[in-house]
């Protein structure tokens, strides 16, 4: 069992780090019939740096509606340039975001493609400072639903470096370091509260090392019609890297797409997030973020060293630019896989609409309205939720 210093740290980082990394991209892949060959590739190169022409450069307004790090407003912009011979467009962006929370971040970041997308080359690095609610640890402390106020801030680096090893199968290295400043606000609070044995303040640094699987068949990477992508992530922290804790992280999803007919589809995601060693409460398994993409829940609510979850989405777009999702899934979080059960399912459906803002790239403004186990939520997105 973790301690309560492991959990504070991961639920504004994971938010403010995924939330980034999870910034629209440029048009790397267009749609494909799922078998992609090196000379389709390089017709779909040669088509988008058509499209690009002179155009290389973007700005975007990005709304934020979380109900982890509150309402307010992100800015991304992103400079198009070609990486390498018969390779997808690359990226440079530079984005950040601020909130009625007072909290805030700032990143650069990068996606490049070199000869005939042979190799990838991706990261982030930046600076985040969020305040945000500790609940403690495991499905206990989430039910009871009560809080400490917690402030968390500090950098973050993280590049990944793939190598197309078959077609579609990417693999390659990924370093993580994270070096957060947690300050616990417990004034007012009665005995009991889930800080109660947190110092006031502490420092910790996560240092590591770890592999990155991707294997994507999607006919498009913003809105599939058909398809399926999965990615598989690890991280080996240890103080021999400069770690505080040594410890494992591991996060496998499986995304699945299914045409119905004619503007109707179906998307499956399922993700499982498994921990090892002693990890501090920032890299435990978190129900309800970007990761595992389930909504209704205050992400950092639930979490602990093992989460599973599943959901399902019918999308139709029924009118020119106007669409329709519905969506609903179910999950939990436990501290091991023996001790998941069905007494502890935590429920997520609701709703969505959405207005292709680009039918070249099908990409959608996206608002959904969604209802957990005891918290409703609006979400505005870029995209899709996964």
């Amino acid at each position: 069992m973790v301690n309560g210093r492991k959990f504070l740290q991961r639920s504004c980082v994971l938010t403010t780090f995924l939330f980034l990394a999870s910034l629209p991209s440029p048009p790397s892949l267009l749609a494909t019939d799922g078998e992609d060959t090196v000379e389709t590739m390089q017709e779909q190169t040669e088509a988008a740096n058509r499209a690009l022409g002179a155009k290389r450069f973007f700005v975007m307004p990005i709304p934020i509606v979380n109900p982890t790090i509150g309402t307010g407003l992100g800015a991304m912009a992103m400079y198009l340039f070609e990486g390498g011979e018969n390779a997808p467009p690359s990226s440079l962006t530079f984005g950040g975001f601020y909130t009625d929370s007072e909290s805030w971040a700032g990143a650069v970041g990068t996606q490049t493609y070199f000869t005939d997308d042979r190799y990838r080359m991706a990261g982030w690095i930046g600076y985040f400072d969020v305040n945000v609610d500790f609940f403690g640890i495991g499905n206990e402390a989430g039910d009871r639903g009560v809080a400490v106020p917690i402030n968390q801030s500090g950098p973050f680096f993280a590049p990944s470096f793939l190598f197309r090893i078959a077609d579609n199968l990417y693999l390659g290295p990924r370093y993580r370091l994270l070096t957060i400043d947690t300050v616990v606000d417990t004034t007012g609070l009665p005995p009991g509260h889930p800080g109660e044995n947190l110092p006031d303040s502490f420092k910790v640094r996560s240092s590591g090392l770890g592999l990155v699987l991707d294997y994507d068949k999607r006919d498009n990477r913003f809105y599939p019609h058909r398809g399926s992508l999965l990615g598989v992530n690890t991280n080996f922290a240890s103080e021999s890297l400069g770690s505080d804790q040594d410890y494992q992280q591991y996060e496998v999803g499986y995304n699945l797409y299914t045409e119905l007919g004619e503007e109707q589809h179906l998307a499956w995601r399922a993700t499982g997030c498994f921990i090892g060693g002693d990890a501090p409460f920032y890299d435990l398994c978190l129900f309800g973020g970007e990761f595992d993409s389930i909504r209704g829940y205050v992400g950092g609510q639930y979490r602990d060293d093992v989460s599973l979850t599943t959901q399902l989405e019918y999308r139709w777009r029924f009118y020119k630019k106007w669409g329709l999702v519905a969506f609903g899934g179910i999950g939990q979080v436990a501290p091991s896989l023996g001790d998941l059960t069905t007494d502890n399912i935590l429920p997520s459906a609701g709703l969505g609409i959405r207005f292709r803002a680009s039918e070249e790239e099908r990409v959608n403004l996206s608002i959904d309205y969604a209802v957990g186990d005891d918290l409703d939520a609006w979400y505005f997105r870029i995209g899709e939720a996964f």
